[in-house]
């Protein structure tokens, strides 16, 4: 009832339930990795909900491009970005059939021809194994000026953390701070950051790494 409140979701099925109640336009829909260039955002845009997510696995030049195009967008400006997600359990049904014992607490995977250790999280709506390191596009904030909501995941992120996170982005979008002072602030948060495939163009073939 609160006009001031949003629903984010990933189910289509939660989009029908608030336009059956008249506030579809209170709705942002974000699948995560599915959306990644403006002619799928357009799509999704027709149908009235307040905002649509971008995949965060797209390069930053396609984001721009889709903020041309829309004026919708949804999109990760800081956090670990999960990079696969599944509604099964994935650990316990390894712990279960392996036979080993771990605690599912604090759980990680590290892929084996590579070094890169990712989170992996496990609860009661499945599985998720996120990018080894936070994005923040904070050093490439003028590409991206046409999207409309820029949010912070604070997964495995200290609150402290957080807060000065969300401080540093509004001071530098509000022109209190300048870009380069807030770069300081963000990199002396002592965090591991992944950022460099954002300048990149998609890549097919693994032997061009």
């Amino acid at each position: 009832k609160e006009e001031n409140v949003f629903f984010i979701y990933q189910d289509l099925g939660i989009f029908q339930i608030l336009k059956d109640l008249g506030i579809e336009d209170r709705g942002i829909y974000n699948p995560l990795t599915m959306i990644t260039n403006y002619q799928d955002l357009l799509m999704y845009d027709n149908l009235g909900a307040n905002a649509v997510g971008l995949s965060s696995e797209i390069p930053l030049g396609d984001v721009k491009l889709c903020s041309e195009h829309s004026n919708k967008v949804f999109y990760l400006g800081f956090g670990y970005h999960p990079m696969y997600q599944t509604y099964r359990k994935l650990a316990s049904l390894y712990k279960e059939y392996s036979g080993l014992e771990f605690s599912l607490d604090k759980m990680s995977l590290k892929e084996l021809n590579k070094d890169d250790i990712s989170p992996f999280v496990e609860n009661e709506y499945g599985s998720i194994v996120f990018r080894r390191g936070v994005i923040s596009i904070l050093e490439s904030i003028e590409k991206i000026k046409g999207v409309k909501y820029l949010f912070v995941d604070g997964i495995f992120l200290l609150e402290d953390k957080q807060i000065i996170v969300i401080d540093t982005y509004r001071k530098v979008l509000d022109n209190i701070i300048s870009k380069e002072e807030g770069l300081k602030i963000i990199d002396g948060l002592d965090l591991v950051y992944a950022n460099k495939f954002m300048n990149m163009d998609s890549v097919y073939n693994p032997e061009d790494f």
